[in-house]
């Protein structure tokens, strides 16, 4: 379901599974060095994104909703965030009462912020040091599949499922300063 790189040697692969495995591929090694398990109530782990200063990871896990597409197939979320010393789980972020499922994560180039995108089309921001939310805004009428921060980290790109790339501005969140619609080129019945 999802895969990034520890950010300091570039030798460890996380690997989240669709029944709730978190699994820490050694490529040197070429074997698996860490095998985590998250709780029966959120099996999905849908994103993982790893700091790019701090020895940590944060895990967009998912609870099954009810429904026959992939997206209705996701219940609520939850945000932990892994120590990767001891390999246990730190804390989890706040998100509010039954939050929709994330689909996507984006540290900025310190780690100090935290982008997650929901199925609801909503953008949350995160003070990691504070463990809190600072800031959020509805970005797409619908799901967002991914988010990233801009080069210049003064504004963050979302791509919601139905094909619309919009930039967003940092400064005066819920201002686009670009979108495109690609739709032609998504189909929102797979994704």
């Amino acid at each position: 379901m999802s895969l990034d790189w520890e950010c300091k040697s570039d030798r460890l692969l996380l690997i989240g599974t669709a029944d709730g495995g978190i699994k820490a591929w050694n490529v040197d090694a070429k074997r698996v060095v860490c095998d985590l398990n998250t709780s029966e109530a959120f099996p999905s782990v849908l994103d993982i994104k790893c700091s790019p200063v701090e020895p940590i990871f944060v895990s967009a896990l998912a609870s099954k909703g009810h429904g026959s597409s992939h997206l209705d197939s996701l219940g609520f979320a939850t945000l932990t965030v892994w120590n990767m010393k001891t390999w246990k789980a730190m804390t989890v972020l706040p998100l509010g009462k039954d939050p929709p499922a994330i689909t996507s994560l984006s540290f900025n180039h310190n780690g100090k912020i935290l982008a997650a995108a929901a199925t609801d089309g909503m953008i949350h921001m995160f003070d990691m040091s504070a463990g809190l939310q600072i800031t959020g805004w509805p970005a797409h009428d619908s799901a967002i599949s991914s988010i990233l921060f801009g080069p210049d980290e003064t504004s963050i790109f979302s791509l919601g499922v139905d094909g619309k790339v919009l930039e967003w501005s940092l400064q005066n969140q819920g201002q686009i300063l670009w979108s495109r619609n690609c739709s032609r080129f998504c189909d929102p019945e797979s994704s």
